[in-house]
């Protein structure tokens, strides 16, 4: 009998454990607003000379490094110009060499007086003259062909690149964007009536519903706050993990905090799901519809169907 009496009563606080006594708690009214996933820093690849792409090695959703060759521009003129360059200057290493063996000639006859030394000056000034333009020559060969390696198109920051407007023997000009690159790290932005903007301050809680039925639902935290309106909008930028799952440019639709109110918050399990409809379990009767709102950490609210003091079961 003594077993039996511990039996029941041990039954009777596991069902006691399982009651759940509705009561109004303060509830945060959410607002929905619009959110788009965006990379933390747009880059562009742009082209430092004119002339057409080849050797393209990047296509959208390509990750690439920084200083990564994407592609490179070709000048056909480059390479005519270094010619004619190397040719001018083989002209004027001739004539330089002429000058100076008309320097060593002059030279041993000046000691005679045969010429004067008038010549002698103008014959030096004329070597040194080639010598300086060789100099420059090769200067500006040097620069040419520093000018051909700008043709290749680099990477300015690691990331995912997004889009490549151009193709294999695309014209370009200097300045052109070969391609779009989202830098590591997504946020989400959004774009909040101005009427609401008093509810926003920096390291404010963000909620971002679940992409699809059942699915798990996100929280951030406003990490900025963009001083200027834009079309009577304000803007913020919301850290939110597991970002990287998103495509960049995906609308979600998010919830701020604005006012507060009382509403009733019970913990999912005690939730019935049938038929379409959402039912929970009255200690002293039967089964009730009820009309769920915004899920959360602390539970899932009910708009309607139930009461304050209502005692609940678990299915």
């Amino acid at each position: 009998m003594i077993y039996r009496a511990l039996f029941l009563l041990f039954l009777a606080h596991a069902a006691a454990a399982e009651d759940y006594v509705v009561k109004a708690v303060q509830a945060t009214d959410l607002k929905p607003v619009a959110a788009v996933v965006e990379s933390v820093h747009h880059s562009f690849a742009r082209t430092r000379i004119g002339g057409t792409i080849d050797g393209l090695a990047v296509d959208e959703g390509s990750h690439v490094e920084r200083g990564q060759v994407m592609a490179i521009v070709v000048d056909p003129k480059q390479p005519l110009e270094i010619d004619a360059m190397d040719a001018r200057i083989r002209s004027q290493e001739h004539e330089r060499d002429l000058a100076a063996l008309e320097k060593k000639r002059y030279g041993s006859l000046t000691v005679g007086s045969v010429v004067s030394q008038a010549k002698l000056d103008e014959v030096n000034t004329r070597l040194r003259v080639l010598e300086t333009s060789i100099a420059a020559l090769k200067a500006q060969r040097a620069a040419t062909v520093e000018h051909r390696g700008e043709g290749k198109v680099l990477a300015p920051l690691a990331g995912r690149v997004l889009k490549v407007p151009v193709t294999n023997g695309s014209v370009v000009m200097p300045g052109d964007v070969v391609a779009e690159i989202a830098v590591d790290g997504f946020i989400l932005r959004l774009s909040i009536p101005e009427r609401h903007a008093r509810f926003l301050k920096q390291g404010g809680e963000v909620r971002l519903g679940a992409r699809e039925e059942g699915g798990e639902n996100l929280t951030g935290t406003i990490q900025k706050l963009y001083p200027k309106l834009e079309e009577g909008r304000v803007i913020a930028d919301v850290a939110v993990e597991k970002l990287e799952d998103f495509f960049i440019g995906a609308r979600r639709t998010a919830y701020i905090a604005t006012s507060s109110r009382k509403a009733f918050v019970i913990p999912e399990s005690y939730l019935i799901r049938r038929h379409g409809l959402t039912y929970v379990r009255l200690k002293d009767g039967g089964d009730i519809v009820v009309q769920t709102g915004l899920a959360s950490p602390e539970g899932v609210e009910i708009l309607s169907g139930i009461n304050d003091g209502d005692i609940l079961v678990t299915p």
